[in-house]
């Protein structure tokens, strides 16, 4: 871009919100308001005057205000962070549990062994115990091999 104006009004992140329209912002002394158009209030679903909203810091020195109308009494929004600049937002019910294929794959196979008895589990450990248990482990496994 060569005109250095037109990079200040760049959008920030892609959406199908335009802030400009959407959102309008008074200053004044140390405070801001931000007076939300109806179209912008529906929707994050916001039907009263109660909203939920956190900041996210999603690295770079960016953070992100998450909003939301508050009427969701039996369920929840988490914020995972999965990655150094990278954040991912999980809508669940109190009673709805999600899990992918592979960690579903990855425990019917250890619920399956701790039936049959096979699975060792240990009780805590420090981290020099884990790291010392471990290279045993991996000691034997590669004299195993070798043989």
């Amino acid at each position: 871009m060569t005109n250095p104006t037109a990079e200040d009004d760049a959008p920030a992140f892609s959406g199908d919100i335009d802030a400009q329209a959407s959102i309008t912002v008074n200053r004044k002394g140390g405070s801001l308001t931000a007076i939300l158009k109806k179209i912008l209030a529906d929707k994050i679903g916001l039907r009263g005057n109660r909203l939920s909203a956190a900041t996210v810091d999603i690295g770079s020195g960016h953070s992100v205000l998450l909003m939301m109308g508050a009427r969701v009494a039996s369920g929840h929004v988490k914020v995972l962070r999965s990655g150094k600049n990278r954040v991912e937002l999980v809508a669940t019910n109190d009673d709805e549990v999600e899990i992918d294929d592979v960690t579903e794959a990855f425990l019917n196979l250890k619920i399956a062994q701790f039936k049959k008895g096979g699975l060792n589990l240990t009780g805590p450990v420090s981290p020099e115990d884990w790291k010392a248990r471990s290279e045993q482990a991996f000691a034997s496994a590669t004299k195993a091999q070798e043989t």
